[in-house]
């Protein structure tokens, strides 16, 4: 379920069109990077579902987009990534979580999020490597399906449902950001800024990182504003933001993200690895 966040900006017929064009789907997690893009005349934000937002970059309608990480191998164009900010955690996160009947050696199949591509990937390296099996996944519409602790063997859950909506019923809770650090030792990565080729790189790089810093110092109003749209306690929300979640896109990001995209290679859920162009002025 998509929160009830305004979407984008209506341009009046007399008001000049605006100088960027950004996409991005609006969790809770992403707000900091967004912050004041909204009240910005000279930005069109355009706020959707994940798959909407990657085919609005990868047909080349938006000057960078806040995809999630693991469609930079999916894309069918090369995209660079913006190192302006990202949505990390090098820990435990409450943004992807699995709950299950079973203990996480035990656990074979997930029912997935259509949207969560990312968390799943991230899940089936996670079990691959650590348990030694493959998990089978199963994708699902949240907004038709509602999962049910009777039927599935485990759930992925993401974003805001993790704390909003968590399926009931369930021994076992597994954060895979937890999981994922205690593997590699590195941060994960669940989304990036991405921009096709061809624009002004260093304006759009500083548009974004102006936002994210913006945003970083206002933490505790984003999570005021945010919590009731997505029925989160206001505290949680702040803490969430503040201690869970990392924005700024460094070495350690580079490391975790790329580690991510060679063990996804290496168990055939891409067909390649595509090496990914970097973009700091």
């Amino acid at each position: 379920m998509m929160p009830r966040w305004p979407n984008s900006r209506d341009f009046d017929k007399h008001e000049s069109r605006p100088d960027f064009s950004i996409a991005a789907t609006p969790s809770l997690a992403a707000m900091p990077l967004l912050y004041g893009m909204q009240r910005n005349t000279r930005v069109g934000l355009d706020l959707r579902p994940p798959d909407v937002v990657s085919s609005l970059l990868d047909d080349g309608l938006v000057d960078a987009a806040l995809i999630p990480s693991f469609e930079l191998q999916r894309q069918e164009k090369y995209l660079t990534v913006l190192g302006a900010g990202c949505l990390s955690c090098a820990g435990t996160s409450l943004a992807a979580r699995i709950y299950s009947h079973v203990p996480a050696k035990q656990l074979r199949t997930i029912l997935v999020d259509a949207d969560a591509r990312t968390a799943s990937a991230m899940a089936q390296v996670i079990w691959e490597c650590e348990f030694g099996h493959k998990l089978e996944v199963t994708p699902y519409d949240r907004n038709m399906h509602e999962p049910s602790a009777m039927q599935e063997e485990g759930v992925l859950v993401i974003e805001n449902e993790v704390v909003a909506r968590p399926p009931l019923g369930f021994d076992w809770q597994l954060d895979l950001c937890a999981l994922w650090n205690h593997m590699t030792g590195l941060p994960f990565v669940f989304a990036v800024w991405a921009a096709p080729p061809g624009g002004d790189m260093a304006a759009i790089f500083s548009l974004l990182e102006g936002a994210r810093l913006a945003g970083q110092a206002h933490l505790q109003q984003i999570a005021h504003r945010s919590a009731p749209h997505i029925e989160w306690p206001e505290d949680l929300a702040e803490r969430f933001l503040a201690k869970h979640m990392q924005y700024e896109f460094g070495e350690a990001q580079r490391e975790g993200l790329e580690e991510f995209f060679h063990l996804c290679e290496s168990f055939g859920l891409t067909h390649e690895f595509r090496p990914v162009q970097y973009f700091r002025p």
